[in-house]
């Protein structure tokens, strides 16, 4: 076709044109609306803001890092003490946090009046569900407003947490978001599912929370442990959102994760994981709390399961407080339930193990942890009555039922009223020290000591305890400590068949003789150093693998050790398995804390390492008043 010269410059003016706008395009560089990241932060600010600013440092280490052409943020922020954040949740965007963290402090211009630098104003309190929910439906619609309806969508919850119990306390009134709240809000907003639901908060890396939350949310990233005061490595964040616009949401998870753990602070875990695989777990740990619940009123059965919570790593606490645990691995507790058990026990803490792997797509934390695979669940121990139902519920009647009924049956302690007799001088035993002969590498002596007199032990028992145990008294100088404890054991004839069975299931009130000993007992010595006294407090009998009776000892006092080229001194117990028919060492291992409800172990997976330094604490018996007393000893031992 001709075309004249007239039509030919239109052309070719439209032509220049479409360049020109073409290189305008190559210009700016902005990502596809695929790569784009829009991040939601609903922040209750509480004490970490107004004492510490630590929201304000975490929103500046995130712009400073992350540039606005590649997202968006939009920050809810309130609920604490302070101008700004006390009488209702300001609603920002990135620039208007850019323009309003340039003085140091979110939420205030002057320091005394509330910043302008936002969108508007929810007058509602934060901590509630009704403003969740409105928060959340203005998410969606700012997304809609602004082109990020496709963009990679993560939301973060920013506070302290309390794991299955809530999330969020309002430093002005007090008020907590419970996760049923959370849960309601979702629905209530209609909105899609984000691709990562993350919670920069203690403790919400429950099997619970989870639970509650699956329906919205493809990834959640969480800790099962307390949260450092610092929270997320934003910088990190920021960072990682600029190298690569086109990071997966397993990717960001990854980052999210490593970077917290590898600030300066200790105790820390975090994990990603698959939150459309939750249903699956919830069902194996119901189906395993069906098999425990069947077996947990036999005696034996009973013991194990509270060696096993003794033993299985448990989150809550930063100074070694047992009551403050409220929370415990998953994955440990069923891979030592499968380790003690056999049959349908055995496959379900199996399918448990199983189903952990699938839901946890990656977990780390900074090595003070035996365990820490990603996902934690609630614990029957001190203070269970007080928990609320719907807080640890998983839906089923199973898992609840079996905690209810192991808290009713041993969640109290059994301490019978115990009166000491002696037919010659009314003392627990007279022994003078004897000699020491080498046994083994850690506990290698033992005491060849006089009992003095016949004796007996009466018992007036109220609580119906499940065992009694017999002291030691071994006489050090002028001090009387008690080195260790053997049970009463006698063989009881059962009430329902009329047999005997090898353990009572309450201590029958009555006089019983005091066991048989040769006088020998265990000490710490190393070869050519005198040996040191500790005492032992019995834990428990246990079988073997070759169904032998083994007895669980303790032995309390402090461990240090060098962690990152410093001494740490932390209070610790060593946990002793001996066998009493050689009077030999089987296990040993050290742990932080001793606890009933699972254990914050800060010396890692237990092992006693060669270095470290540990000083007993010795129980001493004052025959005068029938009372003892603890004091730490003036001797340490290095292994």
């Amino acid at each position: 076709m001709n075309i004249s010269s007239e039509s030919g410059k239109k052309i070719s003016g439209i032509m220049l044109l479409l360049s020109a706008a073409v290189l305008l395009s190559a210009a700016v560089s902005p990502v596809a609306a695929a790569d784009q990241k829009y991040i939601v932060m609903y922040i209750v600010g509480s004490d970490l803001e107004s004492y510490s600013y630590a929201a304000t440092d975490n929103l500046n280490d995130l712009l400073t890092n992350w540039k606005d052409t590649q997202g968006d943020l939009l920050v809810f922020y309130g609920g604490s003490d302070k101008i700004g954040w006390r009488d209702s949740i300001a609603v920002a965007n990135m620039q208007n946090i850019a323009v309003d963290i340039v003085d140091g402090e979110i939420g205030t211009d002057d320091g005394y009046s509330e910043t302008k630098n936002v969108l508007f104003r929810i007058n509602k309190e934060i901590s509630s569900a009704d403003a969740l929910t409105e928060c959340l439906r203005y998410a969606d619609k700012y997304a809609a407003d602004n082109g990020l309806t496709d963009a990679d969508r993560y939301i973060i919850f920013w506070d302290h947490g309390g794991g299955y119990s809530g999330f969020g306390i309002d430093e002005n009134t007090g008020k907590e978001l419970e996760i049923k709240d959370i849960s309601d809000a979702f629905a209530a907003s209609g909105t899609r599912p984000y691709n990562i639901l993350a919670f920069d908060a203690c403790l919400m890396g429950s099997i619970e929370v989870a639970d509650k939350l699956s329906p919205y949310a493809n990834y959640m990233v969480a800790s099962e442990e307390l949260v450092a005061g610092m929270g997320y490595d934003y910088a990190a964040i920021g960072r990682a959102l600029n190298l690569k616009p086109s990071i997966t949401d397993e990717e960001m998870g990854r980052i999210i994760s490593d970077a917290y753990v590898k600030q300066d602070d200790y105790q820390m875990t975090m994990s990603l994981v698959r939150m459309q695989k939750t249903k699956d777990l919830v069902s194996a740990i119901e189906n395993l709390g069906r098999e425990l619940y069947a077996v947990v009123d036999d005696y034996e059965s009973l013991q194990a399961i509270g060696y096993i919570y003794t033993n299985t790593q448990g989150f809550g606490t930063y100074n070694a407080d047992p009551s403050e645990i409220i929370a415990m691995d998953v994955y440990e507790f069923a891979k030592m339930l499968s380790e003690y058990s056999d049959g349908s026990l055995k496959d379900a803490a199996q399918k448990v193990m199983s189903a952990v792997d699938g839901f946890v797509v990656y977990a780390t934390d900074d090595g003070y942890f035996s365990s820490a695979k990603g996902v934690s669940v609630a614990i029957p121990s001190e203070g269970f009555s007080d928990i609320q139902r719907n807080w640890i519920d998983l839906g089923g009647s199973n898992w609840y039922s079996y905690m209810s009924k192991y808290y009713n049956l041993a969640g109290t302690d059994s301490v019978p009223h115990a009166a000491y007799t002696d037919d010659d001088s009314g003392d627990y035993y007279d022994s003078d020290s004897g000699d020491y002969a080498e046994y083994d590498d850690y506990y290698d002596d033992y005491y060849d000591s006089r009992a003095a007199g016949s004796k007996s032990v009466t018992f007036t028992d109220t609580y119906g305890s499940y065992d009694a145990v017999c002291d030691y008294i071994y006489l050090d100088g002028d001090r009387y400590i008690r080195i260790g404890q053997v049970p009463l054991e006698e063989k009881m004839k059962n009430q329902t068949d009329g047999k005997y069975s090898d353990v009572w299931t309450s201590v029958p009130s009555g006089s019983y003789s005091i066991p048989e000993w040769d006088c020998r007992w265990f000490v710490l010595q190393s070869e050519g150093n005198a040996p040191i006294t500790v005492s032992m407090e019995y834990g428990g009998t246990y079988t073997d693998d070759d169904n032998k009776p083994v007895y669980m000892y303790y032995i309390f006092g402090n461990l240090t050790r060098v962690v990152k080229g410093s001494p740490v001194t932390k209070p610790s117990y060593i946990t002793v398995i001996t066998d009493p028919s050689t009077m030999k060492v089987k296990d040993i291992s050290v742990s932080s804390i001793e606890n009933n409800g699972g254990k914050l172990d800060y010396w890692g997976n237990g092992s006693i390492l060669k270095g470290d330094v540990f000083t007993p604490k010795i129980t001493v018996y004052d025959p005068m008043t029938n009372s003892v007393s603890e004091i730490i000893s003036d001797k340490s031992y290095t292994f």
